[in-house]
């Protein structure tokens, strides 16, 4: 059997070897180790290889806590120390800016580790099939039967070793669980057809579970792209879960988007409001629920958010009436909205955090044609990321990256990128006729520039 020496890891923490020439990943390696393969499936310029053993380990590896490690597919890296992980989530986002955008960065910040390295998940999908529950590995139709996840707090846990035989009896397709800082649940039946056996489980759980404080009914599309994917009916108890970030609550349909990661969530969002001062006019695109978005009002900034999922722009309105700050929330696709209320208003800052296929080509578009000042961008994915930035940066200079483990043990992460116009195109600097005393930026829209800059006018006399 072939030999082969591992030099990287993929985002999907598939470790890399090269053998005649052809790229090779093979799951459960770790860089600087040599390990036996056998080839699963050969393609014109790379190899899916199989791991039949580790021949010369890294001195990172470690025992994979969980026993349904190799099968159930929601982790990829516990077979690695945690901080090794961390290096290894860095080099991958570097890489993948310098390669794919061209970025030419020689280092980037280190990766935030998470503060829960267990337990941080509040959000859980379980498919269920043939009478097993648990999860499904990508790519894969079989269902790893699973009782107990190390992702999940142990709330979560008794709430799912209860709801997972109502599911089976339900008939169900999936459930999905959504735990708040307070550890109450809500509970989403998903079925292909709804039917009394499923809303009968749902009152059971909620007047069984004293954590079940919201249930829902999903009846799924024909070909659901994910777990929520089809029409919500609420059954019992709350119609929402008020969850808190940043200090502020948060009132969530089953529909809405939040992050899984409470805790490193508000780290990230620190990271890309950094620098938000009062009176700074703010656009937030793909703002969802409005957890970035009131998080810049309450640093007292002119927020716009623009959110494509009706109900999450009603949660986002409804979050910013219970929270008591201001904010305009415009329902629509961001490609179609954006462009145009450009024509209306100038922003000072733009915040994008778009899903995993990165900017709409529309949007990418405008932020060049019509750049704001400042903008921060948040990214689960590092090549859709190094490709937006490879267009921004035309008009754009990065002020840093720095990575997130928002996802500990798996080989997902976020980044947060926050970038600035250059000074010359910011400002042009005509004088104020007779007499002026200094100099005025032009629209107003640079305040922490004006602060830190001193500017002085054509008279020999002192600002």
């Amino acid at each position: 059997m072939p030999q082969i020496e591992i030099t990287g890891v993929t985002n999907e923490f598939r470790g890399v070897g090269r053998l005649e020439g052809k790229a090779v990943f093979v799951p459960d390696a770790l860089p600087g180790e040599t390990v036996e393969i056998t080839v699963k499936q050969e393609k014109a310029s790379y190899i899916i290889a199989e791991n039949l053993g580790v021949l010369k380990a890294s001195p990172f590896r470690t025992e994979p806590a969980c026993p349904h490690y190799a099968a159930c597919g929601g982790c990829a890296c516990l077979h690695a120390r945690y901080e090794h992980t961390l290096e290894l989530k860095r080099q991958n986002v570097l890489a993948a800016l310098n390669r794919i955008g061209a970025l030419g960065l020689d280092e980037i910040e280190p990766c935030l580790p998470s503060p829960l390295k267990e337990g941080w998940r509040n959000k859980a999908e379980f498919a269920v099939e043939g009478g097993r529950a648990g999860f499904r590995a990508e790519g894969e139709r079989r269902v790893t039967d699973v009782d107990y996840c190390r992702q999940l707090s142990e709330n979560m846990n008794r709430a799912w070793a209860f709801v997972k035989p109502l599911a089976v009896k339900a008939n169900a397709s999936g459930v999905v669980l959504r735990e708040n800082h307070k550890g109450e649940i809500m509970l989403v039946l998903c079925v292909n057809i709804p039917s009394s056996a499923a809303q009968k489980q749902c009152e059971t759980a909620y007047e069984k579970l004293e954590s079940v404080v919201s249930c829902h009914i999903c009846r799924l599309n024909p070909r659901p792209v994910h777990a929520l994917d089809g029409q919500v009916t609420h059954v019992c108890g709350e119609k929402f879960l008020t969850d808190r970030i940043n200090g502020l609550s948060f009132r969530l349909a089953p529909q809405a988007f939040f992050q899984v990661n409470r805790l490193q969530a508000e780290n990230v969002y620190r990271l890309a409001l950094d620098g938000v001062s009062p009176g700074e006019k703010v656009c937030d695109i793909y703002c969802g629920a409005g957890t970035i978005s009131l998080s810049a009002a309450k640093l007292g900034a002119l927020v716009t958010g623009i959110e494509i999922v009706p109900e999450a722009v009603a949660n986002a309105r409804g979050n910013a009436d219970l929270n008591g700050l201001a904010a305009e929330f415009i329902c629509g696709n961001a490609a179609q909205m954006y462009p145009p209320l450009l024509k209306k208003r100038r922003f000072d800052r733009v915040i994008v955090d778009p899903p995993r296929k990165g900017l709409d080509e529309k949007v990418l578009d405008a932020l060049v044609s019509h750049p704001a000042p400042r903008l921060s961008y948040v990214s689960c994915d590092p090549a859709t990321l190094a490709r937006d930035l490879k267009k921004l940066c035309d008009v754009y200079s990065i002020e840093s990256v720095t990575t997130a483990d928002m996802f500990p043990g798996t080989g997902h992460m976020e980044t947060a990128c926050l970038l600035r116009r250059p000074i010359k195109d910011l400002v042009s600097v005509p004088f104020e006729p007779k007499n002026a005393d200094c100099l005025k930026l032009i629209n107003n829209t640079n305040r922490d520039l004006r602060r830190k800059t001193k500017w002085h006018c054509n008279k020999r006399t002192a600002c």
